[in-house]
Formats: structure tokens, C-alpha cells, sequence
């Protein structure tokens, strides 16, 4: 799996996809596209987020910093935590055996989960 980063640019504040890179003074960069023909702008650090390896139910990328809505529960924010993609502290990506007896969002079925939106852009 190709790890993947995304930011905010600081000239048009528009997200773009590709690989962080950061310089010894702390800024932050991402580059994307063919490594001949790579584009490397300057992002927002605080709009920096990973890619999890993980899509929603609609096949989106989930990264860092996304709100996932799981159907009744409560939105919450994707984090990486003690060497793990979570919500509510708990891993991503494990299965319920009956999610209308789910208490918590202790282990995810991500069939249920939706990306709505973002701790930079808020959500829809």
C-alpha cells in the first residue's frame, strides 16, 4: 500500500494528494504527479492528513482528520493513535458480527461508515 498524505494549499487553499515532504525549517509540502513531471506546493500543516488505507461506503478515501458518520452513532473524527487508524479510540477497520447491537464504535464495519466531512471544511 502506497502511503498518501493530503493539505490544503496555502496559495489557493484547494486539497491536493500525494507524498508529505518537510523541509528543516518545519514547512510542509505535498508532491503529486509523475515523479519526472512532480508538482510540489506548500500546504497548511494543520490541513495535513493520511491516508487510513481504508475507503467509506461510497468507495472515498478515509484520512486523517475525516468525520465518519456511522449510521445512528455519533460522528467522530478519524485520529491515528498509538500505531493506529481509530475512531472513538478504537481501531478502524474490524467487523461487528450484528451492528444493530452495537453499544459502541469499538470495532468498525466500514459497510456502515460515511465520510461527511472534515476538521478543516466542518460537515454536510
Amino acid at each position: 500500500m502506497r502511503i498518501i498524505f493530503r493539505g490544503k494549499t496555502l496559495i489557493s487553499n484547494i486539497w491536493i494528494y500525494g507524498d508529505l515532504v518537510q523541509s528543516k525549517s518545519g514547512k510542509c509540502y505535498i508532491k503529486y504527479g509523475e515523479s519526472k513531471g512532480a508538482t510540489i506546493l506548500e500546504v497548511h500543516s494543520d490541513t495535513i492528513g493520511q491516508y487510513s488505507g481504508l475507503d467509506d461506503k461510497r468507495n472515498l478515501p478515509i484520512f486523517t482528520g475525516d468525520i465518519i458518520n456511522l449510521g445512528r452513532l455519533q460522528k467522530l473524527e478519524v485520529k491515528f493513535e498509538n500505531g493506529a487508524f481509530c475512531i472513538g479510540g478504537e481501531p478502524l477497520g474490524l467487523e461487528f458480527n450484528d451492528i444493530s447491537n452495537m453499544e459502541s464504535p469499538r470495532k468498525t464495519d466500514m459497510k456502515y461508515c460515511e465520510i461527511i466531512g472534515n476538521i478543516i471544511d466542518g460537515t454536510n
